[in-house]
């Protein structure tokens, strides 16, 4: 799903407010090993998500919007530096009079 200058578009996750705060307060890694593996988690707010399939299932969403936001900013970053390198290439080229 590329966007303008091959940006992707990012698909923002439909979940409630308190869930996308405990998403960010335990971060990426955390929610992946929730939804990977089967033993329960031992934070209260994460047992209980750990049963709740739409929790979870929200949390998948929310770790995709996460790798869409994610891979833009690479691409950004990556822009940037083609763009220095050109300007730098192109404006070496010049040579100033005096």
């Amino acid at each position: 799903m590329a966007g303008f200058l091959g940006f992707r578009t990012v698909r923002k996750a439909s979940v409630s407010p308190k869930d996308r705060d405990i998403f960010e307060r335990y971060g990426e890694t955390v929610m992946q090993t929730i939804i990977a593996e089967s033993n329960a988690p031992r934070a209260e707010e994460l047992k209980a998500i750990y049963p709740d399939q739409g929790r979870i299932e929200g949390a998948r969403h929310w770790l995709t919007e996460r790798g869409d936001g994610a891979a833009n900013h690479e691409w950004r970053i990556e822009l940037v530096e083609w763009s220095i390198l050109a300007f730098v290439v192109l404006g070496g080229k010049r040579t100033v009079s005096p």
